[in-house]
């Protein structure tokens, strides 16, 4: 039996189907899922979004077979629409297919672009009315930069298409286990030479900032030599890397030949940043001091963070399960850095009231918050749009600002910090110089005293004597008063010989001060005194000059005099050493020791302070029954 549709029956259903399909094409819709529509360049054509028109097949062999892939029907290409323009990490690559057809009278000249600089291999391909296929060079991440046909940050592809001419654009793309963004863009050459003009040099004026920054970042770390603007220098220097190779400069002009490194500048450029953004946070903060804890965790963060290194130089020799594993880790990581110099901020402003910790992480915030939105891009949550495409460059600009103005401000306190205790100390080197002035006024006055209440009595005791023995004609003189005599005239001639050497200046151009140091020393062991001296010389090779040559042997003279006269001891040990950069010249006895309190206010050690002060040093005075040690210490510089 044979079933036959009526004819009028035929008819309604012909006609429905032509209705349903004028109005899907109507709406811009797909007639069926067997097909994709074409798009139509009229006469007023300038831009459209891939987003729009293209379809995309994920392929799982890595094989770039274009035969194969033109062979497949339009059914098994999904509308970009439908998927996003984010596709997550995987092992697979992207195959993207449109139609186009030149409605327009004359000739049309298209260009390409896909707004993604860094992929690891990408490939244009196009078919025309006829059959005929051309093809772009295969480029990317994994080739020199010069072997691209169109020598430009983006991947840009030309299209000619003649009037009322058709064809069919194909595009390879593999990033390599990494997030895909797909922001593509069919646009009129002229309409994106003007555009890409103006937003080359926006961007270029931009970058220009952004290393003027960092060159003068640089430039005041090396003067300043203080590890917060080395770490603010870091930080500038290598965002601007990043954001240079986010625009695609990096590729064009600082790496061209250095094929792959394009892939993973990136990551390696962030994982830096967050390092030095931790190290600033921990300096600005303070966190060692006030927040000992919070450091902790704040330091066991940088060490995770700079453990992911080695990984990402090798990420690509990796199975694609460990580097899904890694990619999660480095999120949670990276949440726990966000949180740590959150958490600490907040903490560091509520422990010391000072609101420039609350401006540090706003400009922290700021610039998290524009990578946030970038990130949401690229994880298909939101549209693009000219916030999530650009927002990163002005909220990293934002935070260089913010840690600008904090830093001039602690500079400018520094300065003036440093301006008070200059002050101070030149104060103080004045106050130690008048010191050492009266003191050598005083000791002057003292060997006065000593030249006339001991020499000059000694001398006109023998002239007395001698007068004597004229006036009453006594001779011969007898021998024991003329030993006598003798002896008189021969301590009168030591106690000279003393003052005399007391006085004269020693020449360390002739002599070294250890080689003075032993003289005064042979001088000391030479009397009657019975003292047992020893002398330790561990200064190296370092040989003092100078004032601080001259402040070493007068201190060893007037301290070797005091305990010849005061301490009642029987051993001193002299020693001059170098200890944590700093010369210590030190004079230990085993004496009864003295009040510091009430001694400190004598000649002797009051030039001994004196000196050291002058020498940026200080005096260190240890007493007790079981002797004593005063200590000269003062920095290595100041031989020079």
């Amino acid at each position: 039996m044979t079933f036959t549709w009526p004819s009028a029956t035929i008819l309604v259903f012909v006609k429905k189907t032509a209705l349903a399909a004028l109005l899907l094409a109507a709406l811009h819709l797909p007639v069926g899922l067997w097909a994709i529509d074409t798009l139509a360049i009229g006469p007023g054509f300038e831009r459209a979004e891939g987003q729009d028109f293209g379809h995309v097949f994920l392929e799982k062999i890595h094989e770039l077979d274009f035969e194969k892939i033109r062979q497949l029907s339009d059914s098994a290409f999904l509308p970009l629409a439908e998927t996003g323009i984010s596709f997550p990490p995987s092992q697979e690559v992207y195959w993207v297919k449109f139609h186009l057809r030149n409605d327009s009278p004359e000739a049309r000249d298209l260009l390409l672009e896909l707004h993604n600089p860094r992929i690891n291999q990408l490939q244009f391909f196009m078919v025309d009315e006829v059959g005929i296929v051309t093809q772009s060079s295969l480029m990317g991440d994994d080739f020199p930069f010069r072997q691209r046909d169109n020598l430009h940050r983006n991947f840009l592809y030309p299209i000619e298409l003649a009037a009322g001419g058709r064809a069919t654009i194909f595009l390879f793309a593999d990033k390599y286990s990494e997030n895909m963004l797909m922001r593509m863009y069919l646009l009129d050459r002229e309409y994106f030479n003007e555009t890409d003009r103006t937003e080359t040099f926006l961007l270029a004026v931009y970058a220009g900032i952004l290393a003027s920054i960092s060159l003068f970042a640089m430039v005041l770390a090396l003067m300043a030599r203080r590890h917060l603007l080395t770490y603010f220098a870091i930080y500038c220097l290598f965002a601007t890397l990043l954001l240079v190779s986010w625009m695609g400069f990096g590729f064009r002009y600082l790496w061209p030949g250095w094929p792959g490194f394009n892939s993973t500048c990136g990551y390696l450029f962030t994982i830096i940043i967050c390092l030095a953004i931790m190290a600033f946070a921990r300096t600005f903060l303070d966190t060692r001091k006030i927040l000992p804890k919070t450091d902790r965790v704040l330091q066991v963060l940088q060490w995770l963070i700079a453990a992911f290194f080695p990984y990402l130089i090798f990420y690509r020799q990796f199975a694609h399960s460990v580097n899904h594993v890694m990619a999660n880790l480095g999120h949670l990581v990276e949440l726990a850095f966000v949180l740590g110099i959150v958490v600490a901020a907040f903490l560091a402003y509520r422990k010391t009231g000072n609101s420039d910790h609350l401006l540090f992480l706003g400009g922290f915030l700021f610039a998290l918050l524009a990578t946030m939105v970038y990130l949401l891009e690229m994880l298909g949550l939101t549209d693009s749009n000219f916030i999530t495409q650009y927002g990163i460059l002005f909220g990293f600009l934002v935070d260089m600002m913010v840690l600008m103005f904090l830093l001039g401000k602690e500079m400018r306190r520094t300065f003036l910090e440093n301006h008070t205790l200059a002050r101070s100390l030149s104060e103080l080197k004045v106050e130690a110089a008048n010191a050492l002035v009266a003191g050598q006024q005083e000791e002057r006055h003292r060997l006065s005293m000593e030249l006339h209440d001991g020499v000059s009595l000694r001398l006109a005791s023998i002239r007395m004597r001698l007068s004597k023995f004229v006036e009453k004609g006594n001779y011969p003189v007898p021998a024991l008063k003329l030993i006598t005599l003798s002896e008189d005239v021969r301590k009168v001639s030591t106690d000279i010989r003393n003052f005399t050497h007391s006085l004269a200046p020693i020449d360390f151009e002739e002599t070294t001060l250890a080689e003075a140091l032993e003289d005064v020393i042979y001088d000391v062991e030479a009397g009657d005194s019975g003292l047992e001296v020893t002398f330790t010389y561990d200064a190296g090779e370092e040989n003092l000059k100078g004032f601080a040559a001259h402040a070493v042997y007068q201190s060893a003279k007037e301290l070797l005099a005091n305990v010849l006269k005061h301490a009642d001891a029987t051993k001193v040990t002299v020693g001059l050493t170098i200890e944590n950069g700093n010369f210590k010249f030190s004079v230990a006895d085993d004496g009864k020791g003295f009040q510091k309190d009430a001694t400190i206010k004598g000649i002797g050690l009051r030039n001994l302070g004196a000196r050291a002060t002058l020498l940026n040093g200080k005096m260190d005075i240890i007493s007790a029954e079981t002797g004593s040690v005063v200590s000269l210490i003062f920095p290595q510089k100041a031989m020079e």
